[in-house]
């Protein structure tokens, strides 16, 4: 995200429905997704590849030790998403 994020202007993700499963050293969140960016170009290419998507996505943390605020990020999916070939 931090690559891709960098080619675009003012942007702003919305997450609505969202839900959260905690277990002791696990928790996945769920949400569906909307992007948007102050460059029309770019929006265009967010509303045909993710805005657009009917499944929402999981993000999956990890718990790395006791303390409050040792989560890690382990997985993102989206069961639709795909990334194109010529995006490599």
């Amino acid at each position: 995200m931090r690559e891709g994020f960098r080619w675009v202007r003012g942007p702003r993700i919305i997450a609505s429905n969202s839900s959260v499963q905690v277990d002791t050293r696990r928790a996945v969140w769920s949400s569906k997704i909307m992007l948007y960016s102050t460059d029309n170009d770019v929006m265009e290419l967010l509303d045909e590849r993710v805005n657009s998507l009917p499944a929402p996505f999981e993000l999956e943390w990890h718990r790395l030790s006791r303390k409050p605020w040792d989560w890690k990020l382990v997985r993102v999916s989206n069961s639709v998403f795909e990334i194109p070939a010529d995006i490599y």
